[in-house]
């Protein structure tokens, strides 16, 4: 980026799409983007923005929904659209509903989010600046950046450069480059990295940025036309929004109950179990209990989908410890079904806990919606 910063100031009349953290370089050369590009969800990332936001007035805040608040409540300028890669009520919920039609291939970073919206944008070529995926020059970042400086200790991988030496990057930037080059896969335009000494990147043109300048971008584009032309006011109004956040907020409220009450249920066999002057078919009853949950399951799918990828932790140790008590060979009967009561038990409390816990957070979406912020 500290070498193509001359270059692009003889870049005119083309869409500049600019990541937070090149926000400030940018700026510095006296080159403001059109659109800002923003995906980074710890409260740190205001660090890149916040120096400079009434310069960004007039530009336009793409926003992972995602992201810190404080870099979208932040932002001067009027017009802001958001996206998202995985953003389960999103886009099982709010997309399908009401057809936000936000959703971008999968990102693990903000440069994702850039290349995704020109794509969506309908750009071709696409020209990447400055993404060099690795450490270079041993910076982090380009000078004018808020950060400049590669961590004490991180862990560096070599990889192929686009020059056919080998470069240096941590592993994420490295899961970076692999995420990007599929969706590049995924797209018909062409994409060309102008970062001769970074990562290669296969599937992109590799060209020189003055070589792009002189041949690719001598055809003006009406920026201001094109930006013009969007509607940025919202596609729907507070209440369409408030009416599905509260069916969302309904429906975990129905879970965290059935919950509740398939617990009880489960709790009362396995006291039942430990009853030794009660007579009963254990097996019978514990398999009624794994058939409620089940339908449980199915029933409220859809809500449990918002939060399942965070429960994966706590699933993988309930299922860790039923495969321990499949493979047993010496517990009894009696014992099998009290230790499969125990994991039951488990899951409920998990699906409990996670239900409770976006709830509130629906709750507090509500209110931030009800107040229009």
């Amino acid at each position: 980026m500290n070498q193509a910063l001359p270059l692009l100031k003889r870049v005119k009349n083309t869409l500049l799409i600019a990541c937070d953290s090149a926000v400030g370089s940018l700026l510095s050369a006296s080159i403001r983007p059109h659109i800002v590009a923003t995906a980074d969800i710890h409260p740190a990332n205001i660090a890149k923005l916040k120096p400079n936001m009434e310069k960004l007035c007039d530009s336009i805040l793409a926003f992972g929904v995602e992201s810190n608040p404080e870099n979208v409540h932040s932002f001067l300028g009027s017009r802001q659209v958001g996206m998202t890669a995985y953003s389960k009520l999103v886009l099982d919920w709010f997309d399908a509903e009401l057809n936000l039609q936000c959703a971008v291939p999968p990102m693990t970073s903000v440069t994702h989010l850039a290349v995704s919206l020109a794509m969506a944008m309908g750009a071709d070529p696409i020209v990447l600046v400055g993404v060099d995926l690795a450490y270079l020059d041993g910076q982090s970042h380009a000078k004018g950046s808020v950060f400049t400086q590669i961590p004490p200790k991180e862990k560096l991988i070599a990889i192929p450069g686009a020059d056919g030496n080998t470069v240096f990057s941590p592993p994420q930037l490295v899961t970076d480059r692999l995420v990007l080059e599929q969706n590049i896969q995924r797209q018909p335009c062409r994409v060309i990295s102008t970062s001769l000494r970074g990562a290669l990147i296969n599937g992109a043109e590799l060209k020189p940025l003055e070589q792009v300048i002189d041949t690719e971008l001598q055809k003006p584009v009406d920026v201001k036309g094109v930006l013009d032309a969007i509607t940025w006011s919202p596609q729907h109004d507070h209440t369409a929004i408030s009416d599905l956040l509260s069916l969302v907020n309904d429906r975990l409220i129905e879970l965290k109950d059935n919950c509740g009450y398939g617990y009880t249920d489960a709790q009362n066999v396995s006291q039942t179990l430990s009853n030794r002057d009660v007579e009963c078919d254990l097996k019978d009853m514990y398999d009624r209990c794994m058939d409620d949950y089940g339908r449980l399951i199915k029933k409220y799918d859809r809500v449990i989908r918002i939060f399942l990828e965070a429960m994966l932790q706590d699933e993988q140790a309930i299922v860790k410890r039923e495969e321990e008590i499949a493979a047993s060979v010496n517990s009894s009967r009696e014992k099998k079904i009290s230790d499969r009561l125990e994991t039951l038990l488990a899951r409920y409390r998990v699906l409990t806990e996670f239900a409770e816990h976006v709830s509130i957070l629906i709750g507090s979406l509500q209110e931030v919606n009800k107040n229009g912020l």
